[in-house]
């Protein structure tokens, strides 16, 4: 997994620091463990997402990627960072076309 992900960076026309914060550690775990809990979501897409949720503070993720907004088992990943202290604030994930209601 990760040797495409770093093929696909060399081949990039464009450096990655410029593109995308660093992938640190803490990403490339939940990238890991997120191709296991949806296992039909991109790398791009997975390591997005383990950006957002690798930021125990970060509180929206903006997509319109259909497979990420409210996917449950996102939500339940979600949920369980922040019940064993990963997260400290939830993660609103939501598409930007569509009304978004504060709680």
């Amino acid at each position: 997994m990760l040797d495409g992900l770093f093929a696909l960076l060399k081949d990039s026309r464009v450096e990655p620091n410029r593109c995308m914060p660093p992938i640190d550690k803490s990403v490339l775990a939940i990238t890991n463990e997120l191709s296991w809990v949806v296992p039909d979501l991109d790398m791009t897409n997975r390591i997005i997402l383990a950006h957002a949720l690798a930021d125990p503070d970060s509180v929206f993720l903006v997509t319109k990627d259909h497979m990420i907004v409210n996917n449950p088992a996102i939500k339940k990943y979600e949920e369980n960072a922040r019940a064993v202290g990963r997260r400290n604030i939830e993660l609103k994930i939501f598409n930007p076309t569509e009304t978004y209601h504060a709680p």
